[in-house]
């Protein structure tokens, strides 16, 4: 990652690290109803993009979301870590 000096991603702010971190909080909570009622709402088309060997959110979250979005396309990316996303844009 070093060895790449054009087309890097802008450094995380301290708010938006903030924010990261209490959206992963409020997620870890347990809710008094069904965790994943409000995404049937969710109307736009939505790509969830992940890694079969991701450490840090767990593979089986995007399933639930590809299984729970109306309108949603997973894509597993096989033996990829947790920058899956970010890796393939930078290959295409």
């Amino acid at each position: 990652m070093k060895l790449r000096v054009t087309d890097r991603d802008a450094p995380i702010s301290m708010k938006s690290a903030g924010a990261q971190l209490d959206a992963i909080r409020e997620w870890g909570l347990i809710p008094s109803s069904d965790r994943y009622a409000m995404l049937s709402k969710i109307r736009q088309p939505t790509l969830v993009v992940h890694g079969s060997r991701d450490i840090v959110v767990q593979p089986i979250n995007a399933f639930l979301l590809g299984q729970r979005l109306p309108n949603a396309q997973l894509v597993m990316y096989p033996d990829a870590s947790h920058g899956a996303a970010s890796a393939r844009r930078h290959l295409s």
